[in-house]
């Protein structure tokens, strides 16, 4: 049966995080319930995992986010579904989190393997170089030999970029 993208981001992600959180001495100090769509820390904190073309985060006041592998975030027309819900995000933590009031209260992390140069994750680290303020970092490309036969090698070619919005 096929899997689907909240199912995929659940089982990659969220399994992940909260595999992480069980198995931390520090989170176990803290007391986390970790259920089905939800990890629980004190101070109100919620952990959520969504994906792409979820916009239920919206009426959320997300205060930190992560979108990854943006440059393959893409719907069935072919439109770009990481700028959207990158605006969509920062525009809803600009307006409940104003930087003048706020200073540094939100963070949103864009991250994605390279593919081509124009990509919306390129297009906006070009665009942050010269607007300033939005961090940013390209990491070199990296080729690892995972497995050497006799007649071929299996290689992993890594290639990151990311972009943070917030100071």
């Amino acid at each position: 049966f096929p899997v689907t993208i909240r199912e995929q981001a659940k089982d990659v992600v969220f399994k992940g995080i909260s595999s992480k959180i069980e198995n931390s001495p520090y989170f176990q100090k803290l007391n986390p319930k970790i259920m089905t769509r939800e990890i629980v820390l004190p101070g109100n904190i919620h952990l959520y995992c969504g994906h792409s073309a979820d916009r239920a985060f919206l009426g959320y006041a997300t205060i930190r986010g992560v979108m990854d592998e943006v440059n393959y975030m893409f719907d069935n027309q072919n439109r770009n579904v990481a700028k959207q819900l990158y605006e969509a995000l920062v525009g809803s933590m600009v307006t409940r989190f104003p930087p003048k009031k706020y200073p540094g209260a939100y963070k949103l992390v864009a991250v994605s393997s390279m593919t081509l140069i124009s990509t919306w994750l390129n297009t906006r680290i070009t665009q942050s170089a010269k607007k300033g303020g939005i961090y940013t970092r390209r990491v070199p490309m990296e080729l690892e030999v995972i497995q050497d036969m006799d007649t071929m090698k299996l290689i992993r070619l890594t290639s990151l970029c990311y972009i943070v919005t917030g100071k």
